[in-house]
């Protein structure tokens, strides 16, 4: 009587692939280090923001950060929100315009995070704001 566990040559290969394949899966699904720190310039652009609209606050437990969060939602997109407004970590602010709940127009690059705020359910980004306006309307 044949042994009801043998397995084919061939089928021996094909799960030995298999096993391989998915090993090779598990590494590339995880998340390489960020190199960069803090306000770096060098860091990815992940999307622009063009005459945005927001609020200008300081990162809760840090008030030496100042942030801009969005009052659209998510920035430069018409989708709704699930998890919270997008956030800026605004690394140019200039101090005439640090004030609390300062309603503001913004524009410029926004940086990838790299998840320096990953407890955070919004996405944040880094930016170097190429125009800052303090928005009059009442809207």
């Amino acid at each position: 009587m044949k042994n009801a566990f043998c397995v084919k040559p061939l089928t021996k290969y094909f799960l030995l692939i298999i096993l391989l394949s998915n090993l090779t899966n598990c590494k590339s699904n995880e998340q390489t280090p960020c190199i960069y720190k803090g306000c770096d310039a060098e860091r990815p652009t992940i999307k622009n923001a063009i005459h945005a609209k927001g609020r200008i606050t300081t990162l809760s437990g840090h008030p030496e950060i100042w942030i801009i969060v969005s009052e659209e939602g998510i920035i430069s997109e018409n989708t709704p929100i699930f998890d919270g407004p997008d956030i800026v970590v605004i690394c140019n602010l200039a101090d005439s315009l640090k004030i609390i709940n300062q309603r503001v127009i913004f524009s410029g690059e926004l940086k990838d995070s790299c998840n320096d705020f990953e407890a955070w359910t919004s996405k944040v980004y880094y930016s170097y704001l190429t125009d800052i306006t303090i928005n009059t309307n009442d809207e």
